[in-house]
């Protein structure tokens, strides 16, 4: 999804594959991503590019326009910094969500939401999350979001 996101945001062709990842992973998945053995997994000529946060970061260089990092190269460190946060933080923590069930679900759906009001006066303050325009966080946080 985030790949998706970004690679769609960048106006950039692309032809998506749809992985069997718990019961058949094709030779192309096992090949292209041989320690992981998991998506996503980005082709790019010949050459595999594994792990969403890497693909993203391979995104930015390898289609620099548009730019979804701001310019200044601190609010690139925070944009980054949050990105990481958001990829251990919320994405684990939809995850418990998703495989937990009755107090264990309960107790990960806190400690989820208490990671979101921590975030927000961060997110709120600065200038690298824009509601307006996708920018490098959005492919971070919007799948990272479990329907509750």
């Amino acid at each position: 999804m985030r790949v998706r996101i970004a690679l769609e945001e960048k106006g950039v062709g692309f032809e998506a594959r749809e992985e069997d990842v718990m019961n058949n992973k094709s030779e192309l998945l096992l090949k292209s991503n041989p320690i992981y053995k998991k998506v996503p997994v980005l082709i790019h000529g010949e050459k595999a590019v594994c792990e969403s946060a890497v693909i993203l970061n391979y995104i930015e260089e390898a289609w620099p326009s548009p730019s979804l990092l701001p310019t200044c190269p601190y609010e690139r460190s925070q944009a980054r910094f949050w990105a990481d946060y958001i990829d251990k933080k919320l994405f684990e923590g939809g995850s418990k969500i998703w495989k937990g069930k009755g107090e264990a679900q309960k107790a990960a759906v806190k400690e989820f939401l208490e990671e979101l009001i921590f975030m927000g006066p961060f997110l709120e303050t600065s200038n690298f999350y824009d509601l307006q325009e996708l920018i490098f966080m959005d492919p971070f946080l919007e799948p990272s979001i479990p329907c509750m």
